[in-house]
């Protein structure tokens, strides 16, 4: 009955919505880059924003100290700890990626809040 009565055009929207204010107030930085281009495609619905982040750990207590969840992907498995040294650029990404919401939950000050707080960001 969820899925029968769910709206998820609105749901694709919204998201979309919160992509679009994402990228287009987002400030270039030193810091962080958005791991995506961005233009979406007609059948993408993001569920949050990834960055490349020089310091992930700095930039997620950052953004926890301002109320604001973030996720870290994909933390190394044992099983490739010896390994990963062989692939600079898959290690890179372990260690660097970083993603925040920006689901239907969300609105536009919510968003507008989070792009804020990353613009304010600084690697001190």
């Amino acid at each position: 009955n969820i899925l029968n009565s769910f709206d998820f055009k609105n749901m694709k929207n919204k998201r979309i919505e919160n992509y679009k204010l994402i990228v287009h107030e987002l400030n270039k930085s030193s810091f962080f880059d958005p791991v995506f281009n961005f233009n979406l495609e007609e059948n993408d619905c993001p569920s949050h924003f990834s960055l490349y982040v020089k310091d992930r750990e700095k930039l997620k207590q950052y953004l926890l100290k301002k109320g604001i969840s973030s996720t870290t992907y994909w933390p190394i498995p044992p099983i490739l700890e010896k390994i990963l040294d062989d692939f600079p650029n898959a290690k890179y990404i372990y260690n660097h990626i970083l993603s925040v919401q920006l689901d239907q939950r969300y609105n536009k000050e919510d968003m507008k809040y989070l792009v804020d707080s990353l613009n304010c960001f600084y690697d001190s």
